[in-house]
């Protein structure tokens, strides 16, 4: 069985990627590279999905300090994070709403 690793798995996301600014609870500034998935466009084109919830995927190691108390912008709009779903491969997953 071949497993991939945390860098191996963050290494396929990474060409989807772009910068994004966390504001964590005490105020300071976080920026990331993650990967932002707007289900909303999905739906919009006529395609059924499981879920039109906004989604963000980040390293595990760059995001251990975000919580569902912060926020994100992401292409100069604002999102606050609904739950923050870290994995057991490096990756954690955020859904997030306006």
């Amino acid at each position: 069985m071949n497993i991939l690793s945390d860098l191996d798995y963050w290494g396929m996301l990474e060409p989807f990627s772009s910068e994004v600014c966390f504001t964590l609870e005490n105020g300071a500034q976080l920026d990331v590279i993650a990967v932002f998935d707007n289900m909303k466009d999905i739906y919009d084109s006529g395609i059924k999905v499981a879920s039109t919830t906004p989604k963000l995927t980040c390293r595990s190691s760059d995001v251990e300090d975000v919580t569902n108390k912060c926020s994100v912008y992401i292409d100069d709009v604002k999102y606050r994070i609904r739950v923050v779903q870290p994995s057991s491969y490096g990756i954690t997953d955020m859904e997030l709403f306006k």
